[in-house]
């Protein structure tokens, strides 16, 4: 499991603790030479709402879906706790509803998320990401559906459909961290705990802007799907 690390921000920012390091992480992957046209936005989930919803987010709840703060042991000054609950077709989402990313194929861009899961299956999402505008795209990391039915992984391939990047990590119950990024050339890398890299030449990836997504559904089964988001980042282009 990767652990948060205390290097200083990009460009010598002096950023402390897990956001110094994965924006120096992100600078350094994808080779920014300026950061004045670079933004960069992370939530560790520290400042969050009794309601569960921090600021700049917004959450979506469908049936029993639900989604609170938990400050339990380990949860390393606060995460959120997202959970389907048991009704069919449920689930809890967050997203920032404001595009980061004008063409994820053609920009530069790099996220990263720390998270952990309950069981799942070929029904559930447990997974954070892009959602584009129109809503019919994503690129998720994390358990999506039948795209990762061993491993954790990556979608870039429309709707929890196609294929996605096998991250050799089995599935199971820890915290993991996920970075997923691209350079401009319409290849999606991905590392899971600081691990190898994979990568692949994205199909049908959103083609319009894109913003910060998380997703918690049990799909057709009644069982409650977990999913605990300690840190989301997404460095991108002003």
């Amino acid at each position: 499991m990767a652990s948060y690390k205390n290097k200083g921000g990009p460009g010598g920012s002096g950023g402390f603790g897990a956001t110094g390091y994965y924006a120096a992480r992100g600078a350094a992957l994808l080779s920014l030479s300026s950061f004045k046209s670079v933004g960069w936005e992370f939530t560790d989930w520290a400042a969050i709402l009794n309601s569960g919803t921090p600021p700049g987010w917004r959450k979506s709840a469908v049936g029993s879906g639900t989604g609170l703060p938990d400050v339990a042991a380990g949860a390393k000054g606060g995460r959120i706790s997202m959970a389907s609950g048991v009704t069919l077709s449920s689930s809890i989402t967050y997203d920032t509803a404001t595009p980061v990313i004008s063409n994820i194929s053609t920009e530069k861009w790099y996220f990263v998320t720390r998270q952990k899961i309950n069981a799942q299956d070929a029904a559930s999402v447990c997974a954070s990401g892009l959602l584009n505008v129109a809503s019919n795209k994503l690129i998720l990391a994390g358990h999506i559906r039948a795209l990762t039915p061993t491993n954790f992984g990556v979608s870039y391939d429309g709707l929890y459909a196609g294929s996605a990047l096998d991250l050799a990590v089995a599935r199971d119950t820890a915290d993991h961290v996920i970075e997923v990024y691209c350079l401009g050339d319409d290849i999606l890398r991905a590392r899971i705990d600081e691990g190898a890299e994979v990568s692949a030449t994205m199909a049908s990836e959103p083609t319009d802007p894109v913003y910060p997504y998380i997703e918690v559904s049990n799909g057709a089964v009644a069982t409650s799907r977990i999913l605990n988001t300690d840190l989301f980042g997404i460095m991108f282009p002003r």
